[in-house]
């Protein structure tokens, strides 16, 4: 199993952003992050509570692939590691690409005057070479 650490540096109505560190041995690979604000853990409009989670590869009808698809995750169902940029809270009128889920990109960046993450098709394709479609521990801090 590969072991995942997703720290949390910065959350506001943008999103929540953090970097995702994945060790295998001695092999690393670091992306960055976007989820949604912390809006108590609610269904469809908040990023998931800290915790230790077991990531693995699940079909996504929604992404006609498949993804790494989080389990125990409180409330929750249906939280995957996906592409995207924009994790920001909608009912502020923000951009926002998910429902509770984690984006991957290659960096932190400004997308259409709003704080994202970019190259997120690429880091998705690292995140998946890397793993090789391995679970994945993922420990959530912050």
């Amino acid at each position: 199993m590969i072991k995942a650490i997703l720290k949390r540096m910065r959350s506001g109505d943008d999103g929540t952003f953090g970097t995702l560190l994945l060790r295998d041995g001695a092999r690393e690979l670091t992306l960055y992050t976007a989820e949604l604000p912390w809006r108590d853990n609610a269904v469809g409009k908040s990023c998931i509570p800290p915790g230790v989670y077991r990531a693995e590869m699940s079909p996504s009808p929604r992404f006609g692939r498949e993804l790494y698809e989080l389990a125990g995750v409180p409330g929750r169902t249906e939280v995957l590691i996906h592409n995207g940029n924009w994790a920001g809270d909608k009912s502020k009128g923000k951009l926002s690409q998910v429902k509770g889920c984690i984006l991957v990109g290659m960096a932190h960046g400004i997308v259409k005057g709003q704080r994202a993450v970019t190259q997120s098709r690429t880091a998705l394709a690292a995140l998946h070479k890397f793993t090789g479609g391995a679970p994945i521990e993922l420990d959530v801090l912050g």
